[in-house]
């Protein structure tokens, strides 16, 4: 792939974070990409190290886009990041809302230590998806009025994210993949890429297994690197 994105000269790469991730895990780090203006990845959260990966492999005429949509919203948030960009958390900011677009938080799952609060990234605008066909139902449980009144609507993603001070939205992944285990919140996601930053670690997957009624637990499997797990130095 490196080689097809060179000899092409694409201009620009697209894809999944996971989908980088693997690309990312390919290269020797003798590889230039000096056509490549725009890195953006969607779809999934995106974390601190593919931020790094991006810096690592990328030329300095390079952006690193980081994007947040839907098929019902189209894109609703953006986050522009350089190779001057420091990122001091494991999640990566999505940004702030585009044009015509509202991100509003919606029931509050929990507040975290430093005071700000989680909750259901909903999108408040005129430019929505009308619903679903055939599936009235879906449609009025996932578009809402906007209490507001106006021709705006609200659409519920169905993922989760908190505000910072500035406005600026962290995604956290989807309410479905949240887990709680011995009454303690966990995101899973959160856990593979702690995982993924081990130097001996090239995938992992985790899931909550449960042992017996009540009984919640978290199972990992990894793949290893050809790495030794503790080396000499």
């Amino acid at each position: 792939m490196a080689n097809w994105l060179i000899e092409n000269e694409i201009t620009i790469y697209r894809s999944v974070p996971t989908i980088f991730r693997h690309f990312i895990n390919i290269l020797t780090g003798e590889e230039k990409f000096p056509k490549i203006r725009l890195a953006y990845l969607s779809g999934e959260p995106v974390f601190k190290k593919d931020v790094e990966s991006y810096q690592t492999h990328f030329s300095e005429d390079c952006i690193f886009v980081n994007r947040l949509g839907s098929g019902e919203a189209l894109t609703y948030c953006m986050n522009f990041i350089d190779k001057q960009t420091s990122i001091k958390d494991i999640h990566v900011p999505v940004g702030y809302a585009v044009p015509g677009k509202e991100v509003i938080l919606l029931g509050d799952v929990h507040e975290e230590e430093d005071g700000s609060r989680i909750g259901e990234i909903a999108v408040r605008s005129r430019y929505l998806s009308p619903g679903y066909w055939k599936r009235a139902d879906l449609t009025r449980t996932t578009f809402l009025s906007d209490p507001e009144g106006g021709d705006s609507r609200i659409y519920r993603t169905g993922d989760l994210g908190r505000m910072l001070p500035d406005g600026c939205l962290v995604h956290l992944g989807r309410k479905d993949f949240q887990v709680k285990i011995r009454g303690h919140r966990i995101e899973i996601a959160e856990i593979e890429m702690a995982l993924l930053d081990h130097v001996a670690v090239k995938e992992a997957i985790v899931r909550s297994w449960e042992i017996e009624i009540g009984d919640q637990r978290l199972a990992v499997q990894t793949i290893w690197k050809s790495l030794p797990i503790f080396p000499e130095q």
